[in-house]
């Protein structure tokens, strides 16, 4: 018994020096420099997700504006589709009337497919019509379209 005192009073004193090193070793580098490095990753990471969130809601409001202006068109759009399937479904009461849509119309320089398709006319006899109208025009005495005056 008295050689394993001998020996073991200096091993256990040689681990004690070893574990006592490798504790002011760890001390000796600095564990909050580590904890710094995080913490500015973070902190960088956390400054990005803001500015990310903050660009998405200004995308977001773009966008709202966007959307809102598309659905005001598209109301506007259905609004006309309607006055327009609620006038192609009235028919006028007599010829005289058709007449003085055609001739309405065509003062307004649109364009014969266009009367005949929003009258619900067949092309050629809005173009009957409006060569009517102008050549009752060209012989009435002053010349022909209303508010002309003739040159000499």
């Amino acid at each position: 018994m008295e050689q394993a005192t001998l020996w073991i009073t200096p091993a256990l004193d040689t681990v004690l020096i070893v574990l006592l090193v490798f504790g002011l070793w760890r001390l000796g580098r600095d564990p909050s420099a580590s904890w710094r490095v995080r913490e500015q990753r973070l902190g960088e990471i956390s400054a990005d997700l803001r500015a990310l969130v903050a660009q998405a809601e200004g995308l977001a409001r773009d966008l709202d504006t966007k959307l809102a202006g598309h659905h005001d068109r598209l109301r506007a759009a259905l609004v006309a589709a309607e006055t327009a399937a609620r006038h192609a479904g009235e028919k006028p009461d007599s010829e005289s009337d058709v007449i003085d849509r055609v001739h309405a119309l065509a003062a307004t320089a649109m364009p014969i497919e266009d009367i005949a398709r929003r009258l619900g006319m067949p092309v050629a006899e809005v173009r009957v019509l409006v060569g009517l109208r102008t050549a009752r025009g060209a012989s009435a005495p002053g010349g022909g379209m209303p508010g002309k005056l003739r040159s000499a």
